[in-house]
């Protein structure tokens, strides 16, 4: 079942509406049972900063997952993505992803 988040959205106002729209995911799906195990633990076999963020849309690239829909595999490092990725949001360059971390 879908629902409208929020009505036409210039795109200035984009990114705000999308981390509004992610919290609220975030808030509905960690209302489960607190023992569940965590995606992401302290002792992360991957380390270092494998997360990193588009600078123009806030999309992520989490080497975890990689981008199967692009034939990144899942691991693949940001530093071995080929030359031309782009964001599959907004297009974007590489060169504007900037590491934000582990989560």
């Amino acid at each position: 079942q879908y629902h409208l988040f929020v009505g036409p959205v210039r795109r200035e106002s984009l990114p705000n509406a999308l981390l509004e729209l992610s919290r609220r995911y975030s808030r509905q799906i960690n209302t489960g049972p607190q023992n569940e195990t965590k995606v992401f633990e302290t002792d992360d076999p991957l380390g270092g900063d494998h997360i990193h963020r588009c600078g123009e849309c806030l999309t992520t690239y989490n080497r975890r997952y990689g981008e199967p829909s692009a034939g990144i595999q899942a691991g693949t490092p940001f530093e071995a993505l080929p030359d031309d990725y782009a964001c599959y949001v907004c297009s974007a360059g590489r060169d504007q992803f900037i590491p934000v971390g582990n989560p």
